[in-house]
């Protein structure tokens, strides 16, 4: 039987795995996080999440497949494995645009910081993740291609 969520994993040739999917949709902003959890723990049919919100089937299914492109990217995977060794205004702002998806202007409004502070937390945030990439060590592959 066709399911909206093997569509998703179908187009998208991700892994199917709930628990992957569930455990990084915790990291999500409530609404988005309760929008997955609808979908892939519920399996509340499109049709009725899109009657409840107000907006097309076609909205929801987007909204769907855009959260399960961002908890599968690598801004998103990167962010998540920091999240531990940020500071508090770090944290908030990476949890929001980062995790959430926000822009740097909603970000801003929403930690209640000026949109030059965001910027440069954003920025820091993106060294620290940088210098995290640098901690682990090089694939097998990468070592041969340069010769090691």
């Amino acid at each position: 039987m066709w399911t909206f969520k093997d569509s998703i994993a179908r187009c998208l040739k991700l892994e199917s795995d709930d628990q992957v999917v569930l455990g990084r949709a915790a990291l999500l902003p409530s609404a988005d996080r309760d929008l997955i959890v609808a979908v892939w723990t519920y399996r509340t049919p499109v049709r009725i999440l899109a009657d409840m919100a107000g907006v097309t089937p076609a909205s929801i299914r987007a909204r769907v497949r855009g959260l399960i492109r961002r908890l599968h990217s690598r801004h998103f995977l990167s962010a998540a494995r920091v999240l531990h060794r940020l500071n508090e205004p770090q944290a908030v702002v990476a949890r929001l645009h980062l995790l959430g998806g926000h822009s740097l202007r909603a970000t801003a409004e929403a930690a209640g910081l000026r949109y030059h502070r965001v910027r440069r937390l954003v920025s820091e945030v993106q060294g620290i993740i940088d210098a995290h990439a640098g901690d682990r060590p090089a694939a097998p592959a990468a070592k041969r291609a340069l010769g090691a």
